[in-house]
């Protein structure tokens, strides 16, 4: 896999009572990174999961991650 080939994804929890589309996270997000690490896709979770010490599992978000992308691309077809 080539870098051209990568996306950016980036997975958000709201606080309770917000709520913000994908152009504005974009915009957000403008102010603090380069255009190129701008994320092409956000993804609201109720929460991120979380080991017995409180750190994110990130492999978990991978997965989640992955697996939202399939059932996307499998539903459109």
């Amino acid at each position: 896999m080539n870098a051209a080939q990568l996306a950016i994804e980036a997975v958000v929890v709201f606080k309770p009572g917000a709520a913000a589309g994908e152009d504005e996270l974009r915009a957000h997000t403008a102010g603090f990174v380069t255009r190129f690490k701008i994320p092409s896709r956000f993804v609201a979770q109720a929460e991120l999961p979380k080991n017995a010490v409180g750190k994110i599992m990130k492999r978990e978000v991978r997965a989640s991650l992955a697996w939202n992308y399939c059932s996307l691309r499998d539903s459109a077809a």
